[in-house]
């Protein structure tokens, strides 16, 4: 059992020690898996895709979102070079990708389902709310480290900006106003293709 009650499945360490292996070019790996809903559900993160290889997240990727890492492995002088999980920081291991991925670290995605998201109302995380705060407190500093490209910094501030719109929908009448704003903006663009 890990953190907030999730589970490493039985070949998790043996494939991620076989792919670290196989891959030695790669700071970060991880994994796919299944949330794992309360009344026992499992749901895949990642569906299969026809044709699909596994594929890395860049920092601009990571930056949108954070890849799921339950049982995500990397090298410890990553660890030792990003100076850690901040302290006191809501969504520490989001800061910790996106700083890793900053100074040059490399992901590689590993297509098994090997872990479990534990999904309860009761965890950290489904307080939305604060989950897109610190997202946004956490690309912010990112931002501030002055290793982002222009690129990357034009991702980082349309992040954020998505984070505020989907606070703004967490609000009493904030979804009412975003779906009435999409629908004014889908009628002018019928209007102006007539």
């Amino acid at each position: 059992i890990c953190s907030a009650d999730d589970v490493l499945l039985p070949l998790h360490l043996a494939t991620m020690a076989q792919s670290i292996d196989q891959h030695p070019g790669y700071d970060i790996l991880s994994c796919n898996g299944y949330y794992w809903h309360a009344d026992g559900v499992r749901q895949i993160v990642y569906p299969p895709r026809i044709g699909a290889v596994s594929e890395s997240w860049s920092l601009e990727d990571v930056l949108r979102a954070c890849f799921f890492s339950v049982g995500a492995c990397y090298r410890r002088d990553l660890f030792d070079t990003v100076g850690g999980y901040p302290e006191g920081a809501f969504g520490e291991d989001y800061i910790f990708w996106m700083r890793a991925m900053a100074h040059g670290a490399k992901h590689l995605y590993v297509s098994e389902a090997l872990a479990l998201h534990r999904i309860s109302a009761t965890q950290k995380s489904a307080d939305l709310r604060a989950s897109y705060e610190s997202d946004i407190e956490s690309i912010a500093s990112v931002m501030s480290s002055g290793q982002l490209s222009v690129e990357q910094m034009r991702v980082a501030r349309a992040a954020i900006w998505h984070r505020r719109r989907m606070i703004f929908g967490l609000r009493p009448f904030g979804g009412l106003a975003l779906r009435l704003l999409r629908l004014l903006r889908s009628g002018l663009q019928d209007a102006r293709s007539r």
